[in-house]
């Protein structure tokens, strides 16, 4: 299987407890605490470079999404290991016509 890489925004440091209870420093703390159960429970966006999606069959057909970034800031995605036909697939699938190299979505 391939490695995804996902770019998340670093996380803020906990700060250091004073030696005595601040009512500051706990509202702080909470503030923070919070934030990070709301990122927990709304990761929000993913950036990736590569989407690898299996059908969980041990025969190893996956779609493949590469993305990939050129010298001239283009960015190029492939899309690999699709169907070549629309036998057997519901509708709103994608397969890829292999003589004339078109996506199609199964109506």
């Amino acid at each position: 299987m391939s490695q995804i890489t996902k770019t998340v925004p670093p996380s803020p440091v906990l700060p250091l407890p004073p030696l005595e209870y601040d009512v500051q420093y706990m509202n702080n703390l909470i503030r923070l605490l919070n934030y990070y159960i709301i990122q927990k429970n709304n990761p929000g966006i993913g950036i990736y470079s590569r989407l690898e999606i299996s059908d969980g069959d041990a025969d190893g057909t996956n779609v493949v999404i590469d993305a990939q970034q050129n010298n001239a800031d283009l960015t190029y995605v492939r899309i690999s290991e699709l169907p070549i036909s629309a036998t057997g697939l519901d509708s709103g699938q994608v397969w890829r016509d292999s003589t004339t190299n078109i996506l199609h979505i199964v109506p």
